[in-house]
């Protein structure tokens, strides 16, 4: 069995088990139901085995890891099973900002003959569901685990090349609309409601539509391959064998929020 299918089994009992739990008997004094607000902050990391970014379809590049920051800010429901168990949920919009700093290399042959640098900054904005089960030991810490749901409502991307660059570039990969990701932290809450935690997460689905990516064959690379001549003034362009097979999202975050 798969890890996507373990993980679609997983996602759909902890779905069925929601309702069932919500209803279950709990010895907390007062309402079960809590509501509150959260503010979180971080580092992503794109996991990729691709040789060109993703975002921008600039493939002259190396370097190409993508990094960035992520700002979350989320509206919170919860319902107290009891002192140790508590269900969290909410919708929350979440920020990222994806850098790409770079290196444009000039071929002349197979020869290096300048490199000048270059950036790609892509920017995000989605809204996040989370379904999440906290085990709770009162006075001292929380744990939390459960799925992430992201629906992409914009997206933009700036590039910088040099001037003089003839980097090629091809069609970029559209952005998937709808992601789902594995989160889990650990946490403090207060007396006074007041808590601190940290997440991570990592989205199993991918981050672009790889079917949408438009790659020509390299005309330079198939006279290359024939023995025929090539000029010493032609550039060495990428070829399609440099796809990448996945394209996926780790998330390190810190965040503070207050329960009422």
């Amino acid at each position: 069995m798969s890890i996507l299918s373990k993980l679609h089994k997983f996602l759909v009992a902890l779905l069925l088990c929601f309702p069932l739990l919500a209803f279950a008997a709990n010895d907390s004094s007062g309402s079960p139901w809590r509501f509150g607000v959260g503010l979180g902050a971080g580092f992503i990391n794109v996991i990729t085995d691709a040789e060109w970014d993703i975002y921008s379809g600039y493939e002259e590049t190396v370097d190409m890891t993508s990094k960035g920051l992520d700002i979350s800010l989320s509206f919170d429901v919860a319902y107290d099973v009891s002192r140790y168990l508590r269900l969290h949920s909410g919708v929350g919009l979440d920020y990222r900002y994806i850098i790409s700093n770079c290196v444009e290399s000039y071929f002349m042959g197979v020869e290096k003959k300048d490199s000048k640098s270059c950036s790609i900054n892509t920017m995000q904005f989605y809204l996040e569901v989370p379904l999440m089960v906290q085990l709770k030991i009162p006075g001292m810490m929380f744990f939390e685990v459960g799925p992430v749901f992201d629906v992409l409502l914009h997206s933009h991307t700036d590039s910088y090349m040099p001037p003089e660059s003839n980097s090629y570039k091809s069609n970029p990969f559209k952005n998937r609309r709808f992601a789902a990701s594995v989160a889990a932290g650990v946490g403090h809450e207060f007396l006074s409601g007041f808590f601190v935690d940290f997440m991570v997460s990592y989205q199993f689905t991918d981050l672009v539509d790889r079917d949408s990516k438009d790659v020509e064959w390299n005309p330079v690379v198939e006279r290359l391959m024939t023995d025929e001549p090539v000029a010493m003034n032609e550039y060495l362009l990428p070829n399609d064998n440099r796809a990448g097979t996945y394209y996926k999202l780790i998330k390190f975050k810190l965040g503070v929020g207050f329960w009422w």
